[in-house]
């Protein structure tokens, strides 16, 4: 794995093919005038992120985890609710087809399921945690949990 230094703009890149890469995918974010995008996988156009997280001026990201108004990328199509970094992995839910998504770190459940897999773990008990406050808030919107 390859990382460039930290840009003028607060960003930096990784790449697994080369060190060059990974300094022209930082680059690529300060010439398209990203901020603070550290920790992002360069992908370099921000529609096909894997993590946008920390990027303030990003418009597309797969994983809405940066959002609080869904612009329609990964299926989702209205508001998202953030549940913060659980464990230190971030956590989001959103409506798709009516029914209530959530994604936290590389996982994407619906809420039976995120329910299920993250049950019984004791070193995710935040992530538990905030899968049900997601389903609270979604409830207390209105939405199908």
């Amino acid at each position: 794995m390859h990382y460039s230094k930290t840009t003028e703009k607060g960003n930096s890149s990784w790449s697994e093919e080369s060190q060059q890469d990974a300094d022209e995918r930082a680059k690529w974010l300060d010439d398209h005038d990203c901020r603070d995008c550290s920790g992002c996988s360069g992908c370099r156009d921000c529609s096909g992120c894997s993590d946008c997280s920390y990027c303030s001026y990003c418009s597309g990201c797969s994983d809405c985890s940066g959002c609080s108004d869904c612009i329609g990328c990964s299926g989702c199509n209205g508001p998202v609710i953030q549940a913060g970094t659980p464990d230190g992995w971030r956590c989001y839910g959103h409506a798709k087809d009516g029914v209530l998504i959530i994604h936290c770190g590389c996982r994407t459940k619906s809420l039976a399921d995120a329910r299920t897999y993250w049950a019984g773990k004791t070193k995710r008990l935040e992530v538990l945690a905030a899968v049900e406050y997601i389903a609270t808030v979604a409830a207390l919107k209105g939405w199908k949990t």
